[in-house]
């Protein structure tokens, strides 16, 4: 905290769908007085509360003097279309996740929120699946105080990119959105910035431990 007793929040993955909508949230919130938000490109956003590096991720270890704050948000991901290759994927959605952690926690920090997957497991069906159970299971055994795991369900927001086949499921869902309530209200798309809320919403109760919060409880 700094010495008006705000605090410092890390942000990565703030140029993405969930984490563009969390800087917003972060910049407004009044417990925050500096949001550290590293990127490979400088972000279009403005704010005198914003710092915004630009560091080369694969050298993240000169970075430490970034992590010295006191929550951590991470919204980093992609897809494996994106990332090209499965080893890029794991790298990206599981190392990065789990390196920039461990980071945090040994500059000081000891509050995390990080956004996996609905479905998460295992023993799940695909290998997205699988690796976002194993960044989870790594991200518990680093000994935060507080940690929260949120699997949202597909969500809908304004992408960077066209994903055609999420998107003829968002179609397919929104038109029987009816069906999504009760035991199923997990499986209904969720808002990005419902998502972000929720991430902020989160981080300020004061219990200590670690949380799972699947997709119904966002809507």
């Amino acid at each position: 905290m700094d010495k008006k007793g705000f605090k410092r929040a890390l942000l990565f993955g703030s140029s993405g769908l969930v984490g563009s909508n969390c800087l917003n949230e972060l910049l407004a919130s009044h417990d925050y007085s500096k949001v550290y938000a590293p990127t490979r490109r400088v972000l279009d956003q403005k704010s005198d509360k914003l710092i915004n590096p630009v560091i080369d991720f694969e050298k993240i270890d000169s970075s430490h003097e970034k992590f010295r704050v006191d929550d951590l948000y991470c919204c980093l991901g992609t897809t494996k279309a994106k990332a090209k290759s499965l080893e890029a994927f794991i790298h990206i959605d599981s190392e990065l996740v789990v390196k920039t952690a461990e980071l945090a926690f040994h500059a000081g920090c000891k509050r995390m929120v990080y956004i996996s997957s609905m479905g998460a497991s295992k023993d799940a069906f695909s290998n997205y699946l699988k690796i976002k159970a194993r960044t989870e299971r790594a991200l518990t055994d680093i000994g935060f105080e507080t940690l929260h795991i949120i699997r949202p369900s597909i969500l809908l927001g304004d992408r960077a990119e066209e994903r055609k086949l999420e998107s003829m499921v968002i179609r397919m869902m929104n038109s029987t959105s009816f069906i999504f309530n009760g035991p199923f209200l997990k499986y209904r798309p969720v808002q990005a910035h419902q998502v972000a809320k929720f991430m902020l919403a989160c981080m300020a109760k004061k219990e200590k431990g670690v949380f799972i919060h699947e997709s119904g409880e966002i809507v």
